[in-house]
C-alpha cells in the first residue's frame, strides 16, 4: 500500500492551472486527429462550395418559388450540421477514453485502501489525516478535467442541457475543492469512483448513437441506466451522503465548510434525481415509439 506522507495543502490546487492548459491542449490536438481519420476513413469533406451555375441556379430558383437565399442557407445550414456531427463525436470520444482510464486508475489506486471498504475509516485521525501521492494524482487528474469542461463550455456555442451541465460541473467543482481544502478527501475520492462509473457507459452510448449503431447504442444505454440506479441513486445518497452527514452530526459540525460541503452534495443529489426522470422520460418514448410501430 502505498504510504500516506503528503500533507494536504490548499495550496496545491494551484497545480491545476497548468494542468488545465496542459489537458486543453492534449484534447485539441486529440481532437483534431480523430476530426482527420474520422473524416478520412468516411470519406466527408467539408470544402467550401464551387461556384455556381448562374443559367442553373436562376431556373432552379424560379421552379421552386424561393428567393436567392434561401438555397445557400440550406447548404450552409447542412455543411455546419456535418462539421459539428464530427465535433460531438470527437468530444464524446475524448470523453470515453478519460472515463475509461480515471476510472480504472481509480479502482487501482483505492482497491488497498481500507477505507474503500470500510467507509468509517474514512474519518480516522480526520484533524490530522495525510493523503498518498497515488490519492494526490487522483484528486488533481479529476479536478483539471472539470476546470477543462467549465473552460470549454464557456467559448463553445450552447448545447442541449447547457446550463444544466455547467451548474453540474460547477457544482461537482466545488465538492472536489472543499472536499480537498476541508480534509475530505478519502470519502471524496471513493465519490468520484461512484460518481465516473456510469459515465463511461454513456460516452459509449453516445459514440454508438453517433455511428448509427442501434443495437450497441441501446444496449450500453440500458447498462448506463442500471449502473446509474444503482451508484447515483443508490451508493451515492445511502452510502456516501448518508455517511458524511451522520459523522458531521457526531463531530458537531467543526467548521461552515463541511455545512457547506454537505449542502453541495445534497444539491448533486437533486441534479441526480433530475437526471432520473429524463432516463425514465427517455425510456418512456421509446416504449411508445415501439408500440406504434407495432400496431403499424
Amino acid at each position: 500500500m502505498v504510504p500516506e506522507n503528503i500533507d494536504i495543502k490548499p495550496m496545491d490546487l494551484f497545480y491545476i492551472i497548468p494542468m488545465v492548459i496542459a489537458l486543453l491542449t492534449a484534447k485539441f490536438i486529440f481532437q483534431k486527429t480523430v476530426y482527420f481519420l474520422l473524416e478520412t476513413c468516411q470519406n466527408i469533406n467539408f470544402l467550401p462550395p464551387s461556384n455556381p451555375s448562374r443559367i442553373l441556379e436562376t431556373t432552379y430558383l424560379k421552379s421552386k418559388k424561393l428567393n436567392q437565399r434561401d438555397p445557400q442557407e440550406c447548404l450552409n445550414r447542412r455543411y455546419n450540421e456535418g462539421e459539428e456531427y464530427l465535433n460531438n463525436l470527437c468530444e464524446n470520444v475524448f470523453q470515453y477514453l478519460y472515463y475509461v482510464l480515471i476510472f480504472t486508475y481509480g479502482i487501482a489506486v483505492l482497491w488497498n485502501k481500507p477505507w474503500l471498504w470500510n467507509i468509517s475509516k474514512c474519518w480516522e485521525d480526520f484533524d490530522h489525516q495525510k493523503t498518498s501521492v497515488d490519492i494526490w494524482w487522483y484528486y488533481m487528474i479529476s479536478q483539471t478535467f472539470y476546470y477543462s469542461n467549465f473552460v470549454t463550455h464557456m467559448y463553445e456555442a450552447p448545447k442541449k442541457h447547457f446550463y444544466f451541465i455547467l451548474v453540474h460541473d460547477v457544482i461537482t467543482i466545488l465538492i472536489l475543492t472543499l472536499s480537498w481544502c476541508y480534509r475530505f478527501v478519502r470519502i471524496g475520492a471513493v465519490g468520484m469512483m461512484v460518481h465516473d462509473i456510469s459515465n463511461v457507459f454513456l460516452q459509449a452510448s453516445k459514440i454508438a448513437f453517433a455511428l448509427r449503431k442501434e443495437m450497441a447504442h441501446a444496449c450500453s444505454f440500458v447498462v448506463f441506466s442500471l449502473v446509474w440506479l444503482v451508484t447515483r441513486m443508490g451508493v451515492f445518497p445511502l452510502w456516501i451522503i448518508r455517511n458524511c452527514l451522520s459523522v458531521q452530526v457526531e463531530f458537531g459540525f467543526r467548521h461552515y465548510g463541511s455545512i457547506l460541503l454537505i449542502g453541495l452534495l445534497f444539491i448533486l443529489f437533486g441534479l441526480h434525481c433530475f437526471s432520473t426522470c429524463m432516463i425514465f422520460r427517455i425510456f418512456s418514448n421509446a416504449g411508445k415509439l415501439v408500440n406504434a410501430k407495432t400496431d403499424v
